[in-house]
C-alpha cells in the first residue's frame, strides 16, 4: 500500500502530505471489518451458555488463577517458541540469501554449463528461491 501510494502521488507529494492516504484507507478497512463483526450472529452453544449464565466474569483470573494454569503456561511456551524458531529460519534464509550460500536450491536443468542461458536461469531460480524463502 506505501509503495504503491508512494508511486502514484510521487516521492515529494508522498512526504509533504500523501503518507496519510494509507492510514485513511485503514480507517475504511476497520469500518468495512466492524460492519461484518455486527452482521455477525453469535453460535447456538455460545447463546446457550449465555442464556443459563454459564459464562465466566473473569476469564484471565479463570486461566491464570486456577488449576488449568500449567496449560496456559506450556501453550504460551509453545508459542513463543515457535515465534522464535520462525523468526530464526527467517533472518537465517535472508543472510543466505544475501550470501549467496551454496546451499540454496539452484538450476537443474542439463544444458551445457557455459551457456549465458544457463547462467540467466540460475539467477533468477536462485533469487525466487530467495523470494519464496523470506516470505
Amino acid at each position: 500500500m506505501i509503495i504503491a501510494t508512494r508511486q502514484y502521488f510521487g516521492t515529494q507529494d508522498f512526504e509533504a502530505w500523501a503518507w496519510r492516504v494509507p492510514f485513511l484507507v485503514s480507517f475504511l478497512l476497520v469500518a468495512i471489518a466492524m460492519y461484518i463483526r455486527l452482521q455477525l450472529q453469535e453460535t447456538p452453544i455460545f447463546e446457550e451458555i449465555k442464556a443459563k449464565g454459564l459464562m465466566t466474569k473473569n476469564p484471565w483470573k479463570e486461566a491464570f488463577f486456577s488449576p488449568n494454569i500449567k496449560f496456559v503456561l506450556i501453550a504460551s511456551l509453545e508459542a513463543y517458541f515457535a515465534a522464535a524458531a520462525a523468526f530464526s529460519i527467517r533472518v537465517a534464509t535472508s543472510l543466505a540469501c544475501e550470501r549467496k550460500i551454496a546451499w540454496l536450491p539452484t538450476s537443474s536443468i542439463a544444458w551445457d554449463r557455459g551457456s549465458p542461458r544457463h547462467e540467466s536461469f540460475k539467477v533468477r531460480v536462485d533469487i525466487l528461491s530467495c523470494v519464496a524463502i523470506t516470505a
